[in-house]
């Protein structure tokens, strides 16, 4: 899936993560690449359970409406 996978300028805001192959529904798109967070950013996740953290990946760029942090 990586590589089809692409960072672009987005209509909506900034960079979105878009992808050229149809998705199904609850499809995996990759693991999160993360650091700890020395405080809230755009691209900060907070898990139900734990610390929260940076995302040092282009998930980063996926809306985050969509992110499930399970």
């Amino acid at each position: 899936m990586k590589r089809k996978l692409q960072v672009r300028d987005s209509g909506i805001h900034g960079k979105g993560l878009f992808t050229s192959v149809d998705l199904k529904a609850g499809q995996l798109l990759g693991m999160c690449k993360t650091k700890p967070s020395r405080g809230a950013s755009p691209y900060t996740l907070w898990p139900e359970a734990g610390d929260p953290v940076e995302v040092t990946c282009n998930l980063k760029y996926i809306k985050d409406h969509l992110i499930n942090c399970r």
